[in-house]
């Protein structure tokens, strides 16, 4: 998934390693450090994945299912499954607020286009 991500910057990095770049480089240092967090998760939940896919990937995996409350072997599917998606979900959360954080609000936008309608349609009037 996180392959898909289109970020800007050297392909050859990461697409995790290219969103820290990025990032780091538009928010403030206070979100950078939800963000670090953030993308920490996202990496160890790539760490757990390819080492389903790679055997020279299971020490990372092994060091990354602790960040999600788990040991290896697992031992229950089902609740180490929980575990991950709700670390993913609150990652993915994280990097949105602090993202959107940065943008204007629609409303405000909005609100001065009306404010000087009204004042220009109130001059000729």
């Amino acid at each position: 998934m996180f392959k898909g991500f289109d970020v800007p910057g050297d392909k050859q990095q990461g697409t995790l390693r290219r969103l820290r770049a990025y990032l780091s480089a538009h928010l403030t240092a206070e979100a950078m450090a939800r963000v670090e967090s953030a993308l920490t998760t996202l990496q160890n939940v790539t760490h757990v994945r390819n080492a389903g896919q790679h055997m020279d990937a299971a020490l990372q995996a092994a060091e990354a299912l602790r960040s999600f409350g788990l040991t290896y072997p697992i031992s229950d599917l089902s609740e180490a499954w929980r575990s991950v998606q709700a670390h993913v979900v609150s990652a993915l959360g994280a990097l949105r607020e602090e993202v959107q954080a940065t943008l204007p609000t629609p409303g405000a936008r909005r609100s001065s286009a009306r404010r000087q309608r009204r004042h220009t349609a109130s001059r000729s009037g």
